[in-house]
């Protein structure tokens, strides 16, 4: 879903590694500027925050389309690079939130230490519903194959009972329970 438009008196650019600005619907990091923004911090705690013709880095990717919507990906820092691709595990985690059967789920990649490659592990809580007993894992990778890229489809998927949580109730990835690699 797009974030909608920019705000009038916002400016907003999608840049990549180099800090160059990206074509339509090119992924890359999200930066932006505003009229009004709050500025106090900045020159106390100025080496926190990096900024490019004045366009402070927010710290998430994504797109602006064609017709200038705004597309959030994921954050940066949680990009995965699989094969060479950026991957991110948010765009797994939409497609396979829709499944019926799926209550909840997290996706994270992991290092493999035997291999030295990234592989993504999903997490999910299945409804308790006949939809959540019938998920099957292939046919889950089969959902996210045929919505994005192979580089996107898990290679682990894990039904667990619940997500580690922190007090704001977001997902703590560190204490997701990923196996032991053989």
């Amino acid at each position: 879903d797009s974030a909608g438009r920019p705000a009038i008196g916002a400016r907003v650019k999608i840049l990549d590694e180099d800090d160059n600005e990206v074509p339509a619907g090119t992924i890359g990091r999200i930066h932006t500027a505003q009229e009004l923004a709050f500025t106090g911090y900045m020159a106390q705690e100025r080496d926190k925050f990096r900024t490019v013709d004045g366009l402070l880095e927010i710290g998430d990717l994504g797109r602006i389309d064609e017709e200038g919507f705004l597309y959030v990906c994921g954050r940066s820092d949680d990009m995965v690079i699989k094969g060479g691709e950026n991957t991110f595990p948010r765009e797994v985690d939409e497609v396979l939130g829709a499944l019926d059967g799926v209550e909840d789920l997290y996706t994270v990649g992991v290092n493999n230490t035997k291999t030295l490659l990234a592989e993504l592990h999903t997490f999910v809580i299945r409804k308790k519903t006949a939809e959540g007993d019938a998920l099957d894992p292939d046919e889950m990778r089969q959902v996210v194959r045929d919505n994005l890229a192979e580089h996107s489809v898990p290679e682990h998927i894990h039904f667990v009972d619940d997500l580690p949580r922190n007090a704001t109730g977001k997902v703590v990835p560190r204490l997701l329970p990923v196996p032991e690699q053989d």
